[in-house]
């Protein structure tokens, strides 16, 4: 070890170096060469023992300790061991076998750390070659030697125990309280050598990921803004940082007076997650969807940065979005009423009837509406409104015919109106009930 001193005690007398001169006390460090351990005069000249002494240097090693070979010692040319009478000294002696108190080490150990993101609430894996401790660093702290990690401020370091048995096994090293950054993994053995740093970083992320935004962001199927049955809405929520999603999360949308959950669909491993939703039959929103506070659900699943933190789910509300209105009942006739030219009519006069629906709708087309006219059924075309847009009241006109008499009156019979190749819908593309009563 570095340091390290060797003591050969001398029976008899004093010793003297009566040369001046150093000895040598060659021992063996598990190695084909010896060491040799020199004497000078300070080291015990005058005295019963002489310490001699050799600073271990790089690439020595001996694991089962240090011995003394018999008959090691020599005077190294001229030196000299004398006792005070000026009698050299008889310089064989026996064998010291191995000593497991004076051991020799100066390889570093070997560390490794594979790159990941880690939670500062979990543990960093490293993998060691030799028993002893492994230390988790933080890559600002400077590492020239043990004592280096040992006085760096305490939120830049963990280290954990690796016994024995736990030689090339993951060893896991607490990450609580440590400042966020990037850290490496560096090995000491329990001879203190200081392995080289990982080449695999660890970065420690205690940073929660959190909603920054919810919002509708698109829909299939809608006209105008209105969604139908059948058509589709995405909302998304966009987080603070990239999350991946397992199982399947939901997102309250209201619908009305109704709080509908949209399934997680899309965007797993970055920061915008979407959930879709499919217009059912009886859902109603004239105002349009909304999104109530707090209405993101994990359903049992996750979202976790790739630190595996867990993302913080509460937010705000979003209001009725106008853009998203949801109008999913049919139009219906709601009342029917004539008028005419003249109260007398003649060939070539006209007869108008009108058709007043419940909500305004959109015609394409010409549809026909059946009137009685006397005992003859004719049908009445519709006249397109002079303005543009849905309207809820439709008109539609005849013109008479030569030889029709009708001396109570035209009359509308109870039936539907003809659509034959046209529509009439509303706003949402809803297709209107044409079913009507009649009127006399």
């Amino acid at each position: 070890l570095v340091g390290a001193t060797y003591a050969l005690q001398l029976n008899g007398g004093s010793v003297s170096n009566a040369a001046g001169q150093a000895v040598a006390l060659p021992a063996a460090s598990g190695s084909s060469d010896p060491i040799r351990l020199t004497l000078s005069a300070a080291d015990g000249s005058g005295q019963t023992m002489l310490s001699f002494r050799a600073e271990v240097q790089p690439g020595w090693t001996d694991l089962n300790g240090i011995r003394i070979n018999a008959d090691s010692l020599s005077l190294n040319g001229s030196g000299a061991i004398r006792d005070a009478s000026g009698n050299s000294a008889v310089l064989s002696h026996g064998a010291v076998e191995d000593n497991p108190a004076y051991r020799v080490d100066t390889t570093p150990p070997g560390i490794s750390r594979n790159g990941d993101f880690l939670s500062n609430q979990t543990h960093a894996l490293a993998v060691a070659t030799e028993a002893g401790r492994v230390y988790l660093v933080h890559e600002s702290v400077t590492v020239t030697d043990l004592a280096s990690i040992l006085n760096a401020p305490g939120d830049l370091w963990n280290s954990a125990d690796v016994p024995a048995s736990s030689v090339g096994d993951s060893v896991p090293v607490p990450t609580l309280g440590l400042a966020g950054g990037s850290y490496r993994a560096y090995a000491v053995d329990v001879a203190g050598n200081l392995s080289s740093r990982s080449a695999g970083r660890v970065t420690i992320d205690g940073v929660l990921p959190a909603v920054a935004e919810v919002r509708l962001s698109s829909s299939q199927g809608a006209q105008e803004g209105w969604l139908n049955a059948g058509d589709v809405v995405t909302a998304q929520v966009v987080f603070s940082e990239a999350v991946s999603v397992e199982g399947l999360p939901l997102l309250g949308l209201q619908i009305g007076q109704a709080l509908v959950q949209a399934p997680y669909t899309s965007g797993s491993g970055t920061n915008t997650l979407s959930f879709t939703l499919t217009i059912a039959s009886g859902q109603m929103a004239p105002n349009g969807l909304a999104i109530p506070a707090d209405s993101l659900l994990l359903n049992g699943g996750s979202i976790r940065d790739a630190a595996r933190n867990d993302a913080l789910l509460s937010h705000g509300p979003i209001g009725a979005n106008s853009g998203y209105k949801v109008d999913t009942s049919s139009p219906t006739v709601r009342s029917l009423a004539l008028s005419a030219d003249d109260t007398a009519l003649e060939a070539g006069d006209f007869v108008y009837a009108t058709v007043t629906f419940s909500e305004p709708v959109r015609v394409t087309g010409t549809p026909e509406l059946k009137l009685r006219v006397g005992n003859a059924e004719v049908m009445a075309s519709y006249v397109p409104a002079s303005t543009e847009g849905p309207s809820a009241v439709l008109t539609f006109r005849y013109e008479i015919a030569g030889g029709l008499i009708d001396a109570d009156g035209s009359s509308i019979p109870a039936g539907t109106i003809t659509l034959s190749n046209a529509s009439i819908r509303d706003a949402a593309g809803n297709a209107a009930q044409t079913l009507h009563l009649g009127l006399t």
